[in-house]
């Protein structure tokens, strides 16, 4: 979209209805255009239930997260040195993308969404013997070559590091109940220096605890405001009063391995002995 206003998510949200048929659910990052009221109405009137993914918890709507990863991959390989003819392959991307077999469920998105395989036209496997097409029938053809064959190395790239990755590492998550106090992360701080800075702040009373692992915190100026646990530790005041920032700088809170497939494969992030690397 040239523009990520609210008028122009919801002409796109329409085309998409009209395409591809309404959904019941829909769940997006918590962006201006997609908690405008101009969708709030328009979600309202087409009875679509709009669910917002936790901010700064990008495994809430990991699934989308690890398809951008997946196209930016098949970029990588082919777009020229000054990088300005993405737009060129992007919509072959998605079709080679689209007609790829996941191993979440087997199937290709092509095939859940149509109920039936999609053609693969043979110049995708097969390589051109004979220049005698049109020069731009010649580009198209060695593009969804190239699309095609980055497409199968990139899904057994991922297989392979999201296995060793899930193998290595060690999920815990902590658990809270309401009236707790918590700190929070500080994203705003994660460019800093973590030596110099704390990671952390607080503290805050947990006012819900919520199903989906986030909990409702009160904030500043009383302001509610929900966060995945992932983003929260336990508040402790040491015996003279100070917080205990015990493990601070050892809680991990970097983003998930790009490799992961499915949000699925890893939910949480981990704490990591030892201290915290700048």
């Amino acid at each position: 979209m040239e523009t990520h206003d609210a008028e122009n998510t919801s002409i796109q949200l329409i085309k998409f209805c009209t395409q591809f048929g309404f959904p019941e659910n829909i769940l997006s990052d918590q962006g201006v255009e997609f908690t405008s009221n101009t969708l709030k109405e328009l979600n309202k009137l087409l009875n679509i239930n709009h669910k917002l993914a936790s901010p700064y918890h990008p495994q809430t709507n990991g699934s989308l997260e690890r398809t951008h990863l997946t196209l930016k991959d098949y970029f990588k390989c082919y777009v020229n040195e000054d990088q300005n003819n993405w737009d060129e392959f992007l919509n072959l991307a998605i079709y080679a993308y689209n007609t790829n077999i996941h191993k979440s469920t087997h199937k290709t998105p092509y095939e859940l969404v149509f109920g039936q395989q999609p053609k693969i036209p043979n110049i995708m496997s097969k390589p051109v013997q004979k220049p005698n097409y049109s020069e731009l029938a010649n580009d198209i053809a060695r593009k969804l070559q190239i699309i095609r064959k980055s497409a199968r190395e990139n899904q057994i790239n991922a297989k392979e590091k999201s296995k060793g990755y899930y193998d290595k590492t060690h999920h815990r998550t902590y658990e809270f109940k309401e009236n707790d106090l918590v700190l929070l992360y500080d994203s705003l701080k994660k460019k800093t220096n973590k030596k110099l800075s704390k990671n952390y702040k607080g503290p805050y009373k947990i006012i819900q605890i919520h199903d989906n692992q986030t909990a409702t915190l009160k904030l500043e100026n009383n302001k509610l405001k929900t966060y995945h646990y992932n983003l929260l530790k336990p508040y402790n005041v040491s015996d003279n009063g100070q917080q205990n920032e015990e493990n601070e700088n050892n809680f991990d809170l970097t983003v998930n391995d790009p490799s992961i497939d499915d949000p699925g494969d890893i939910n949480y992030y981990s704490p990591k002995p030892g201290p915290s690397k700048q």
